[in-house]
């Protein structure tokens, strides 16, 4: 069982990263295209919203890896202890 929940969370954790890193690439994308295309306030409330999401991914997907690195741990004390 910790086996598992170690896996889903590093798993939770590294699609968290992946999909959240392609996603601020094409905010990023999208904001450029905009700064230029439409209007400046537009595009950089879009770059700075890509900036402001990479940092909260990388939080959260921090926060899971870490997790799952505790069940791993716990669960090695327990081992060691029976």
């Amino acid at each position: 069982m910790r086996t598992a929940i170690t896996m889903i969370l590093f798993g939770a954790g590294w699609l968290l990263q992946m999909f959240g890193g392609i996603t601020v690439v094409v905010l990023l994308i999208y904001g450029i295209y905009a700064l230029f295309a439409k209007s400046v306030i537009g595009g950089l409330v879009l770059i700075g919203a890509s900036v402001v999401l990479g940092w909260v991914i990388r939080f959260f997907s921090g926060l899971l890896m870490l997790a799952g690195a505790g069940a791993a741990t716990i669960g090695a004390k327990r081992s060691e202890e029976n």
